[in-house]
């Protein structure tokens, strides 16, 4: 038994490990999606590690000859089931205990808690379209179930109780990675909702050609931003300035997306007012990031304290003069540098500014179903264009949570990059 238990808290520790990861990855894209990606990692398979680490308590502290609070506070009796219907009869007719003790109180929440998390997600999936996900999602719950059931299942199909509650528990952690495996991204959603998809009826723009065509671009031009000093690029008469000369330390921006060389940019009446004043617009600001961390453990802490915030930015200013490099598919320009890289170290204190700069692109291009602001908010994220809201780029604000995290800006692409 207690190499069973041990075996439930790795696949509740592991089912724990790919839960965080995707809120991890939820809270950095897609925000939308961090809410419940928060309950499944603290509430679902959180539960299931506690309930698992409760059973793993019990068992060693009933070969243990010093009882310790752990195993006191799991064995806990709370009340008993025996005159319950169809669940008391069950257990008498096993000889099962029916006293209810903490760790199975743990075990039945923590089952509860994810079969109800597995159903909310399988239905997203079904109401997306996203059939393979949904599978994923009705097999985690319906391993949930099963672990919820394992003290009624025992000697059913000659397995143990102990048995049934393994298998459970591999069925959540396997429907899930089945699931994160093949959930449809962006690109998959909008080509099942298109004119030629499985689901047209259901694109909110299906009626739309000039819609659904700029979300198209949007999603085969990935940017790409990188950034180096001027002392480690190539001389270049036209990156100079004939009223500024270059610093070593000045960044070098270079922007790539396959449309720049394969689309023609806006050339037409700039007057109307539906359309953003210049074809292409690039905006750049500088930001300075302080980390600080003691090595020194707080009261009621159990790790050292670190934080990072913004203290300082340039204005958020438009290039006018950039490079343009069509064999690369990419332009580059210019940034002078404003701040410096600096850090302060002590025997139990660290402190540290990094830079960083901040870009923005929004372009007009010219297609043959007329001007495409790019790029262009994708599925669910979209939105007509506004000019009045659309075409002015947001600045950058402080956040304490989150320092490196982007205000919502449709119609605009921004990325923060250092050298």
């Amino acid at each position: 038994m207690v190499l069973v238990s041990r075996g439930l808290v790795v696949l509740a520790a592991f089912n724990a490990f790919l839960e965080f990861h995707v809120f991890l990855q939820a809270y950095g894209s897609e925000r939308e999606n961090a809410g419940l990606s928060f309950a499944k990692t603290f509430g679902g398979a959180g539960a299931d590690l506690i309930a698992a680490s409760f059973k793993l308590s019990a068992v060693l502290g009933e070969q243990a000859t010093e009882k310790t609070r752990l195993y006191k506070f799991a064995t806990r009796p709370l009340f008993d089931v025996k005159n319950w219907p169809m669940v008391g009869s069950r257990l008498r007719a096993l000889q099962a205990n029916t006293l209810v003790r903490t760790v199975g109180l743990a075990s039945f929440v923590a089952g509860t808690v994810g079969v109800g998390l597995s159903f909310w997600e399988m239905r997203i999936s079904l109401s997306n379209k996203d059939f393979d996900a949904a599978t994923g999602h009705a097999i985690a719950m319906a391993g949930g179930l099963v672990f919820l059931a394992s003290p009624l299942l025992a000697t059913t199909l000659a397995i143990p109780g102990w048995g049934w509650a393994i298998l459970g528990m591999a069925f959540i952690v396997g429907g899930g990675l089945y699931a994160g495996a093949s959930k449809d991204d962006s690109f998959e959603q909008l080509l099942k909702r298109g004119p030629w998809g499985t689901h047209p009826e259901d694109m909110p723009t299906n009626r739309d050609d000039h819609a659904y065509y700029s979300q198209l671009l949007s999603l085969l031009s990935p940017i790409q931003v990188n950034v180096q000093k001027y002392a480690d690029v190539d001389p270049d008469p036209a990156l100079s300035h004939p009223n500024y000369a270059p610093n070593p330390q000045d960044y070098v921006i270079t922007v790539t997306f396959p449309l720049i060389s394969r689309m023609q940019l806006y050339r037409g009446p700039m007057c109307r007012g539906d359309l953003p004043a210049r074809s292409f617009n690039l905006v750049v600001q500088e930001l300075a990031y302080q980390s600080s961390n003691t090595n020194l453990v707080a009261p009621g802490s159990v790790a050292p304290v670190s934080t990072t915030q913004l203290v300082k930015s340039t204005p958020l200013t438009k290039v006018t003069a950039r490079q343009s490099i069509p064999h690369e598919s990419a332009v580059r320009f210019l940034v002078k540098r404003e701040f410096d890289d600096s850090e302060y170290r002590s025997l139990f204190y660290q402190e540290s500014v990094t830079t960083k700069v901040r870009v923005g692109i929004q372009a007009i291009l010219d297609t043959e179903l007329g001007p495409v602001i790019f790029p262009t908010p994708i599925y669910e994220n979209y939105t007509v264009f506004d000019v009045s809201q659309h075409s002015s780029p947001p600045s950058k604000e402080m956040v304490i949570f989150d320092p490196y995290s982007q205000p919502d800006s449709p119609y605009w692409y921004f990325t923060e990059v250092s050298a």
